[in-house]
């Protein structure tokens, strides 16, 4: 399989990561609201469509995965009635591994899933206090017009209240469980997580950097006042929202450039200026 395949095009996602041990709320609450909020704001036309029922073009599944235990163990497929008790099943918060996963098929399988442009699917990972939360579309699916580009900031501006976070963004993503600058820089996913209020993950359109950092890059006011950011929003206990761009299409590898000037100090010193559009942009990258 070429790098070049245009299967990887367009893959986008929302992911946040946190430390179970600093926060108020259970764990539970998080995940389940992850889920639950992509879901229903995040879902467009794909949630309208198995509302009546899961119709023969569009594959349904979720599963639940405890310590030790197989990550793929299926709690439904294809049977949205049993949405609510999924729910219910994250709020206990004591899962390794979930998946819900709600995709167009093709000739009525579901796979290849990643090559549909109708698709949302929902991760959370946990190792030890880490819990890193991923929900992936498709760019067509996701940024086709204004409102559905608001849909997607909002969740993300509303998730990062709802716990003390150490990192989030909305970025390209590759169904890796690492961000995109990880994976270049070759980084574990939960080293970088459980080390994310000293180093930044990456950078994106929509990046959090966490309280404990912002003095690093200039405080709210240095960062607003860097010309590199569409906005900066500052969130409950100290850590920045920063938005590159008003739209996501803008957002390319001269806007990253513009980001990684700024936020040059907190991430690893090989992170390359990219946008990421495309998964070549990485496996080509760390073949130089």
């Amino acid at each position: 399989m070429s790098i070049d395949d245009p299967m990887f095009d367009g893959l986008v996602g929302v992911r946040m990561s946190f430390d179970v041990s600093r926060q108020s709320a259970p764990a539970g609450a998080v995940i389940r609201l992850w889920f639950e909020s992509a879901w229903a704001e995040l879902g467009g036309v794909l949630k309208e469509r198995v509302a009546a029922g899961v119709p023969d073009d569009i594959s349904v599944m979720a599963t639940t995965g405890l310590e030790g235990a197989d990550l793929d163990d299926m709690f439904f497929e294809d049977d949205m009635t049993r949405w609510p008790e999924y729910l219910d099943r994250l709020s206990a918060g004591t899962y390794v591994g979930a998946m819900f996963r709600v995709t167009a098929s093709e000739g009525g399988s579901p796979l290849p899933y990643y090559r549909t442009d109708d698709r949302v699917v929902c991760f959370m990972y946990r190792t030890g206090d880490v819990v890193q939360l991923i929900v992936e579309s498709k760019e067509k699916f996701w940024y086709a017009d204004p409102a559905r580009e608001a849909a997607v900031a909002a969740f993300l501006g509303r998730m990062v209240r709802s716990c003390d976070v150490d990192y989030a963004e909305a970025s390209f993503a590759y169904g890796s469980i690492m961000t995109c600058v990880e994976e270049y820089t070759g980084q574990f996913w939960a080293t970088a997580a459980g080390t994310a209020r000293r180093q930044l993950r990456g950078y994106a359109w929509l990046t959090v950097v966490p309280s404990s950092l912002v003095p690093q890059v200039g405080g709210a006011a240095g960062l607003r006042s860097s010309g590199a950011f569409w906005a900066v929003e500052e969130l409950p206990g100290g850590a920045v929202l920063l938005r590159a761009t008003e739209h996501f299409g803008d957002y390319r590898d001269a806007e990253a450039a513009r980001v990684l000037d700024v936020l040059r100090p907190v991430l690893p010193s090989d992170t390359p200026a990219s946008a990421f559009r495309r998964k070549v942009d990485i496996w080509r990258r760390r073949a130089v």
